[in-house]
C-alpha cells in the first residue's frame, strides 16, 4: 500500500510541478527504488542512481527505432469501452482480435510491459544484474507513461476537440 501511495504521489506531483518529461521519469524510478523493502529493496537502493539515469532511455530510443513510439501508449478507447474487460491480456490474442496494424496504431504499452517483465525474469534467473537494471529502468518508464492520462486516449493531443497541442503543453 505504501509503495502504491508513493508511486501515485510521485506521478501526480511530477506532472503538476515539472510536467511529464525526463526529470519526472528519473524521479519516478528513483522514488520506486527507495520505496521497496527487504533484500530486493536493498539491491534497488544501491542502484537507484542508475535506475533514475536510465529512466529516460526509452524516450531516447524513439529517435533511432521507428518501432519504439507505439510502446509508450495505448489508446484504450479504440480497443473497447470502459472498463475494457474485452481487451485480451495476451498480445497474440489481441493481435488476432484487432490486427497487427491496429495494435501498431493504437499502442502496445501494456503488452510490451508484460514482455519486458518476462525478459526481466529471465535476466534474474541468469544472474545478469547489470542488464536487469537497464530493463527495470525501461519498465519504470513505460509504466509511468501508461499512467499519464494523455497516453491512454486517442485524443491525446486534443486534435479532435480543438485543443491541438495539449500533449506538448502537459
Amino acid at each position: 500500500m505504501r509503495l502504491t501511495r508513493v508511486f501515485l504521489l510521485t506521478l501526480t506531483l511530477g506532472a503538476l510541478l515539472r510536467g511529464w518529461g525526463f526529470e519526472t521519469h528519473r524521479r519516478i524510478n528513483q522514488t520506486a527504488a527507495q520505496s521497496v523493502n527487504g533484500p530486493f529493496g536493498e539491491f534497488l537502493f544501491v542502484f537507484q542512481d542508475s535506475l533514475a539515469a536510465h529512466g529516460i532511455d526509452p524516450d531516447l530510443w524513439r529517435k533511432h527505432d521507428p518501432k519504439e513510439g507505439v510502446r509508450h501508449y495505448m489508446d484504450a478507447d479504440y480497443y473497447g469501452m470502459y472498463p475494457f474487460d474485452d481487451i485480451p491480456r495476451d498480445y497474440e490474442q489481441a493481435r488476432k482480435k484487432y490486427s497487427a496494424d491496429s495494435l501498431q496504431t493504437w499502442g502496445t504499452a501494456p503488452w510490451y510491459i508484460g514482455y519486458l517483465t518476462d525478459s526481466l525474469t529471465t535476466l534474474y534467473e541468469q544472474k545478469r544484474w547489470e542488464e536487469s537494471i537497464i530493463l527495470m529502468a525501461a519498465i519504470g518508464h513505460y509504466v509511468a507513461d501508461i499512467h499519464m492520462p494523455l497516453h491512454t486516449v486517442a485524443n491525446y493531443n486534443g486534435q479532435y476537440t480543438g485543443n491541438k497541442g495539449v500533449h506538448y503543453r502537459w
